[in-house]
């Protein structure tokens, strides 16, 4: 298994996961399993082992499924620590307050978290997630403001 954030630990803290395999119906509801280990991998993946899933049969019918949380059941972020859902639909800002997009994505590219923004000269472009190209992100106002304007505009 590989989590959104390879550095989380949130699954030591969860007791059951919901899945959706391969294939399921995607307007059925996600099947709940308890969970009965879950342990880091040197490769930043994670073993995890369900109850009731004994069998090598039982273990390939979870091969490509998609396994989340409901959101109630995770710990709150700390200060400065974002939920990557809570930034999709962020008007993004440059510094003195000027409409440069919106975030429409949200992906970790292995070495940091990066926020897709669309709507800018350039379409769709890759922000990383970090200090030097991110500032104040005000979840109640909806806006991130993005530092380093040449990853937005040409020229800049």
């Amino acid at each position: 298994m590989r989590l959104h954030h390879p550095e989380s630990e949130a699954l030591l803290e969860l007791d059951a996961l919901l899945v959706r395999r391969r294939g399921a119906d995607p307007a059925a509801p996600p099947e709940e399993l308890a969970l009965a280990d879950a342990r880091p991998l040197p490769d930043a993946q994670w073993l995890v082992t369900f109850e009731g899933v004994v069998t090598r049969n039982d273990a390939e019918a979870l091969r490509g499924a998609v396994l989340s949380t409901p959101r109630d059941r995770l710990a709150e972020p700390e200060p400065g620590e974002f939920f990557a859902e809570d930034l999709l639909d962020l008007d993004v800002l440059d510094p003195g307050g000027r409409p440069l997009g919106r975030v429409v994505r949200v992906y970790d590219n292995g070495a940091q978290a990066v926020v897709v923004v669309a709507g800018t000269e350039l379409g769709e472009v890759d922000v990383p997630f970090v200090d030097e190209h991110v500032g104040e992100v005000d979840l109640e106002r909806r806006t991130l403001v993005v530092r380093d304007l040449s990853l937005l505009v040409p020229g800049k």
